[in-house]
C-alpha cells in the first residue's frame, strides 16, 4: 500500500505501446484522463506513432507524455532500454499501470512491483493471430513471469479471470472498461456525412471494427451473400479500416456483391472506411453484428445499446457475453451453439464454423424485416464514468 500520501498528491504512471485505434487504447485514453482529474498521471508510450490517434477523446491538458528510448536497431537493445527508463520513471511515481503484453512486462521487470498494476485486455487462450510458437511462449515464459510479478492483475471480465492461473487470483480485481453517457449522446447527434444519407431507413447491418483477420468481417461477408439470396435491398455497412480493405473486396467481388452502392434496391456491401465518430453510422443500423473471434471488452456494444440499435454477437471470449448478460455465465458451456437470447441482445454461435451459417442468416434476416432494441440504458450506466472509475480509484489509492 502507498503511504503517506493523500489521493491528490499521488504520482500515477501509466504505459502503453502507442495511442493508435483500438479499443484497448481508448480505454487507456480514457483511464488516463479520469485518474488526472484527482491525481497527478503521466503516460508513457513506446512510440508516439499511431494512424488513428487523431480519432480518440483528447488526453486531458493535465496528463504528462513521454516517450521511452528506444533508439536502436537490436531489439534485445531496445527493450532493455524500455526497461531501464520506465525503471527510473517508476522511481518517481507511486503507482505504475501498464495496458498490453509488452507494456506489462516492461512494468514488472522495472521493479518495484508492489506498485505495478497490469491489465488484462484479450484472451490468450482463444487468441486467433498468434502462431503456436508465440503462443507457447506466451502460456509457458512471459505470461507466468508477469504474473508472478505483477502486484495487481486487472482483466475487463470474468471470464479472462478464468484464463489466470490460480496461484495469481488473489491479487486479480476484474473491473471493465467505461464509457461516458453523456459524450455518447453527444457524438449521436453529430451530423452523418452527407454521402451515407441515403441509408437512412434502409436494411442495414452495420459492424465496426479495424479491418483484420481476428473480427471476422470475411465470415460476416460470406454471411451476407447467403443473406442476400433470400433479402432484397439489404446493405452491410463495414466501419473502419485495415490490412484485410482490399481482401474483402476482392472476396465481395468473387461472391459477385456490389459494393459502396446505397441505392435502396441493391443489395451491397458498403466500405465506409476509419470515421473518427462511428456513432452516426451505428445509428444507421437495423442490428449491428459482432463477429470477433476474440473480444476482451467491446466498445461497440455499449455504443450500439447507447444508439439504440439491437445486436447480434459472436459468442465469443469473453466480453460479449459479459455485456449481453447481466450476470455474468462465462463459466457456462462456452462457446453456444444455438442462437441464444438475452436482456440486451442476441448470442451467437461462432461465426468462422460455416455449419453455423445458416442460424446467422436467420437471426439476422428476422432482426432486419422485425427490429426490436431492449432497453438498455441500465445496462449502458452499468458501465459508465462514475461506476467503472471509482472501482479504479479506490484500487489505486490501496
Amino acid at each position: 500500500m502507498v503511504k503517506n500520501h493523500t489521493v491528490a498528491s499521488m504520482k500515477i504512471l501509466m504505459l502503453t505501446t502507442q495511442l493508435g485505434y483500438g479499443g484497448a487504447e481508448t480505454s487507456f485514453i480514457r483511464l488516463a484522463n479520469c485518474l488526472a482529474q484527482s491525481m497527478d498521471v503521466t503516460i508513457a508510450l513506446f512510440t508516439n506513432t499511431g494512424t488513428y490517434s487523431a480519432g480518440h477523446a483528447p488526453l486531458d491538458a493535465k496528463v504528462h507524455v513521454t516517450l521511452l528510448d528506444t533508439a536502436s536497431s537490436n531489439q534485445f537493445v531496445r527493450w532493455w532500454r524500455r526497461i531501464r527508463t520506465f525503471r527510473s520513471l517508476k522511481q518517481q511515481h507511486d503507482v505504475a499501470i501498464s495496458f498490453l503484453s509488452g507494456p506489462n512486462m516492461v512494468n514488472v521487470l522495472a521493479g518495484k512491483n508492489a506498485r505495478s498494476i497490469i491489465s488484462i485486455r484479450g484472451s490468450r487462450k482463444y487468441d486467433p493471430v498468434s502462431s503456436c510458437a508465440q503462443r507457447w511462449l506466451f502460456h509457458y515464459v512471459i505470461d507466468p513471469i508477469i504474473y508472478l510479478l505483477a502486484g495487481a492483475i486487472v482483466p475487463v471480465s470474468d471470464g479472462l479471470r478464468q484464463e489466470i492461473p490460480s496461484y495469481a487470483q488473489s491479487r486479480i480485481h476484474v473491473i471493465s472498461p467505461f464509457i461516458e453517457p453523456l459524450a455518447i449522446a453527444e457524438r449521436l447527434n453529430e451530423p452523418l456525412p452527407q454521402a451515407y444519407a441515403a441509408l437512412r431507413n434502409q436494411k442495414v447491418i452495420v459492424a465496426v471494427g479495424r479491418l483484420s483477420v481476428e473480427k471476422g468481417f470475411h465470415h460476416l461477408i460470406r454471411v451476407f451473400s447467403a443473406l442476400s439470396k433470400r433479402e432484397a435491398g439489404i446493405k452491410l455497412l463495414l466501419v473502419g479500416d485495415g490490412p484485410m480493405l482490399q481482401s474483402l473486396r476482392t472476396q465481395c467481388s468473387d461472391l459477385a456483391l456490389a459494393t459502396d452502392d446505397m441505392s435502396p434496391a441493391q443489395n451491397a456491401v458498403i466500405f465506409a472506411g476509419y470515421q473518427k465518430n462511428v456513432l452516426p453510422f451505428i445509428a444507421l443500423g437495423r442490428v449491428l453484428a459482432l463477429t470477433s473471434a476474440t473480444e476482451g471488452f467491446p466498445n461497440v456494444l455499449l455504443e450500439a445499446m447507447a444508439a439504440g440499435v439491437p445486436i447480434i454477437a459472436a459468442d465469443t471470449p469473453w466480453g460479449a457475453r459479459a455485456i449481453l448478460h447481466k450476470h455474468d455465465t462465462s463459466k457456462g458451456p462456452y462457446p453456444t451453439h444455438r442462437i441464444t437470447h438475452t436482456d440486451y441482445g442476441t448470442l451467437m454461435p461462432r461465426i468462422d464454423d460455416i455449419n453455423h451459417q445458416h442460424m446467422w442468416v436467420d437471426a439476422l434476416a428476422q432482426a432486419l424485416e422485425q427490429p426490436h432494441a431492449p432497453n438498455c440504458s441500465a445496462r449502458v450506466t452499468d458501465f459508465s464514468l462514475e461506476t467503472v472509475g471509482a472501482s479504479w480509484k479506490l484500487l489505486v489509492e490501496n
